[in-house]
Order: structure tokens, then sequence, then C-alpha cells
């Protein structure tokens, strides 16, 4: 029996080959979710999610500047942190900008040649797989596999050339 695909969340996923990351933004696919990732002008990998709050605009269609990428659609600036700088013409402006604003929360972390990456429980989609052996005298569920963060390498992420 086939339901949904469940994924591991808060748990450490490769998101790139460390060769892949440079100043400018790209962006993956992961649990469902676009991510988008770069390096700090000091070599540091940063990992967003690659939706701007306002509109949704992919932030990797957007550019880099010093630390921070800049939104595309509406010049939207984050930290690499995700926190919300600024937005052009948005000076005086009432309550804004506020929490709200800024991006969530993402882990990013190099080892070696991959770029670790986790999403938090409130960011990736819930889908479950039920597999049922039908073939003993009472139904079970069965496990597939057993995924270890250290040995499992992210289907979208190239290999090294």
């Amino acid at each position: 029996m086939k339901g949904k695909e469940m994924y591991l969340k808060n748990s450490w996923y490769v998101g790139a080959w460390s060769h892949e990351l440079t100043r400018k933004p790209i962006q993956r696919f992961m649990l469902d979710q676009p991510l988008v990732f770069y390096r700090t002008e000091s070599g540091n990998p940063v990992v967003l999610d690659d939706r701007c709050i306002h509109r949704f605009a992919p932030l990797s269609a957007g550019c880099i500047e010093g630390d921070n990428i800049v939104c595309g659609y509406h010049g939207r600036r984050f930290d690499f942190s995700g926190n919300f700088i600024s937005m052009p013409a948005s000076e005086g402006m009432k309550n804004f900008p506020c929490e709200r604003d800024n991006l969530p929360e993402l882990n990013c972390h190099q080892w070696n040649q991959f770029i670790f990456t986790s999403l938090p429980l409130t960011l990736a989609t819930v889908s479950i797989i039920l597999l049922i052996d039908i073939s003993s005298p009472l139904p079970k569920l069965v496990v597939i596999c057993s995924l270890s963060s250290k040995h499992f390498i992210h289907p979208s992420a190239t290999s090294p050339a």
C-alpha cells in the first residue's frame, strides 16, 4: 500500500558540493523546499529559504551584495542569517520591518567537500510512505532503509568532476 513520502526533518542533509558554492546564488530543492546557497565574502557557506517573504520571488534569481542577498523583484535585502535588512522606498514606514519579515533560520555547515543543511519542522512538508507486508499471517509495516546523514547524499546533488 502506497501513501505519501515521509521526510526526516531536523536532520542533516547534503545540499551541495563545496566547489559548487560561489558568490553567485544557486537554487536547490530539498525535501520539496526551494533553498538558495552561496558563499559570504570570507568564504563561509550560506543556505536560506529561496522564497522572498514578499511575493515568494526566488532569491536565487537575485544577487549578492557584500554578504547579503538581494531579491530581484523588489530589492529586499537579507543578511546571511535570513534577517531582513531593508527594501528600497521603505524608509519611515511604520512597523516595518518586523520579525515576520525575516526568513526562517536554517543551519548550514561545511564538512570536507560537503555542504550540509537541515530544515526546521515548520518548513518541511510532511508526507508518509506505507508498505505493508501481507505475506505473513499478521500484516506488518516494512522498513525499507535507514538513512544516516554521514552516508546520505541528496539526489539533487551532482557528483564532483
